[in-house]
């Protein structure tokens, strides 16, 4: 028994071990995943280079990809904070580590707050070790880098000093998360309408429906909930104000547009007509095969956009499968513990981009995966003080039946069951059994980037892109509007997917952007460029005269 209740005391170690090992076994499968080529320019690549840029050569966040400052397409000024640490090893590497070691100790956090709810050390390192199992979160470590990936160890520690009453230091996290990405303020928003309920009791509603406001604002409680509401509506307009493509509707509300005009129409649409929207949202119409053909148009026929187009429906399904059965539905036992996590839940449910309601594989639900844990663990409190409740009420001669509702055996049941569901999710369908050690083969092309002279501007393809970075004479593809014979030389690999491919949908949106194939073609065809290297695929196209 001793034993037991010394290592029940130990548990908060064990926790921070079991951190610190899934953050370096998770370093290393990036590492794996890195250098077998799986990793892209439209994420990794991008924040690497803007790093870069900003800390040699004084400009702000600028990349090659997105021509211009990364704030123009997110305000996440939290880089300003991975500047000291970027100065020390200047490779997309230290970023994949920074991910892994953010993601990993959120698990601190969530044991913290369900030992706080649940009063228990052995199901507090139960329900964390949920999180630590979660194919979610492993999608989000595995996809390339994302500021995303700071949300979880944020909001973990904003809902741990909420639950403690320490406000001052949740509001501090919450600035912090809002710093990770603007479309944060929708989430902030929501956990100001959660802090109002959570603190109902503690608030001076009288006071509030008397317009004593002087009075009622005098609780710490109803001034954080206002606070946070303001806080997230406020950033969002200041973030739009100083980066105007930020709010535009092409950039943010295009997957939503079929909903209403800009993202002030999608959240009106939401506000008034919730039912509307969310049967719109499960249902195929031509506006959004529309939509779909202006993304994908280029790559996918007819028939194959009109196939994505029905089966959205079954896909958004199994994305909330995918998303709840981790945590084995405990989420919705406590649905107000849910509420941050709406907007977010919501708006991927109504998009018409694939890889929003795709709950494994990409940085979207790191977002979401906090408040589920919170909201899980509130399911597990709200159950077992309903079978508390229900159990004297059962038979006299059931007394198996009261003794197995026990204080405790229910709350212990529910974490095993969740534990459980974590681990079939993670057998299922997490990304750690895609990664792959790299190949002979793409050794040579490692030795290929590295023999390319920092000097020269040098045009690649998606997936090389990292790997020739950081450098500012980086470009994706080619830019129709810049001039075609701009590069030095044009590295790719014509047996990647990438070759033929320009990158994102989004990309392709706002620039008319060649693919590398595209390019290759253009420039051989010119007579100023000819083959420098070629080799298995590996093809390196240069100006006649380096010849």
């Amino acid at each position: 028994m001793s034993l037991w209740l010394s290592l029940e005391r130990r548990m908060l170690v064990l926790i921070v071990l079991a951190s610190t090992l899934y953050s370096a076994v998770f370093s290393f499968l990036s590492y794996m995943n890195h250098f077998s080529f799986r990793t892209l320019a439209g994420d990794l690549g991008i924040f690497n280079q803007a790093l870069y840029s900003s800390l040699n050569f004084g400009l702000l966040f600028y990349d090659s990809v997105e021509f211009g400052s990364h704030f123009q397409f997110h305000f996440d000024p939290i880089l300003f904070l991975l500047l000291p640490l970027y100065s020390f090893a200047q490779t997309p590497l230290l970023l994949l580590v920074i991910q892994s070691f953010a993601l990993g100790f959120a698990a601190v956090p969530a044991f913290l707050l369900s030992r706080d709810v649940l009063k228990s050390n052995f199901l507090a390192f139960l329900l964390s070790m949920c999180y630590l199992a979660n194919p979610s979160i492993h999608g989000v470590n595995l996809y390339d880098f994302h500021p995303d990936c700071f949300f979880p160890l944020l909001f973990l520690s904003s809902l741990l000093f909420m639950e403690r009453g320490r406000l001052i230091k949740s509001a501090f996290c919450i600035v912090l998360a809002l710093a990770c990405k603007e479309v944060a303020a929708f989430t902030v928003a929501a956990i100001g309408v959660y802090a109002a309920w959570a603190y109902r009791k503690e608030i001076p509603w009288r006071l509030l429906a008397k317009l004593k406001l002087r009075n009622a604002f005098s609780s710490r409680r109803l001034l954080f909930a206002v606070l946070m509401v303001f806080l997230g509506a406020g950033w969002f307009a200041f973030s739009s104000q100083l980066f105007p493509p930020i709010a535009s509707a092409d950039r943010h509300a295009f997957s939503w547009s079929y909903l209403g005009v800009g993202i002030s129409g999608v959240v009106k649409s939401f506000l008034t007509n919730p039912v509307g929207s969310l049967q719109a949202a499960f249902t195929p119409t031509s506006s959004k095969l529309f939509l779909l053909k202006l993304l994908y148009g280029k790559y996918l026929t007819d028939q194959a956009l009109l196939v994505l187009a029905l089966i959205e429906p079954y896909m958004k399904t199994i994305y909330f499968f995918e998303l709840f059965s981790p945590f084995a539905f405990l989420p919705l036992m406590s649905p107000a513990a849910l509420l941050p996590a709406a907007p977010w839940i919501l708006l991927n449910a109504a998009s018409i981009t694939p890889t929003h309601y795709v709950a494994v594989g990409y940085q979207y639900p790191a977002i979401l995966v906090p408040f589920m844990f919170s909201a899980s663990v509130y399911g597990v409190k709200n159950l077992t003080s309903l079978t508390r409740i229900v159990a004297p009420k059962i038979s006299p001669a059931l007394r198996l039946v009261k003794a197995a509702y026990a204080e405790g055996r229910v709350s212990f049941c529910l974490a095993l069951l969740m534990l459980s569901c974590s681990l079939a999710g993670f057998y299922a369908w997490s990304p750690v059994w895609l990664v792959e050690g790299a190949t002979p083969r793409d050794h040579i092309i490692h030795m290929v980037a590295s023999s390319i002279p920092p000097c020269f501007s040098v045009s690649t393809q998606n997936d090389l892109f990292p790997h020739l970075t950081p450098t500012l004479d980086l470009y994706l593809g080619h830019y129709t509007f810049m001039p075609a014979d701009h590069y030095d030389v044009v590295v790719v690999d014509t047996f990647s997917p990438w070759y033929y491919l320009s990158g994102s949908g989004g990309l392709r949106m706002f620039y008319d952007l060649l693919a590398p194939s595209e390019l290759v073609t253009g420039l051989l065809a010119s007579g100023n460029y000819t083959v420098l290297f070629q080799f298995d695929g590996i093809l390196i196209v240069g100006r006649a005269s380096l010849t």
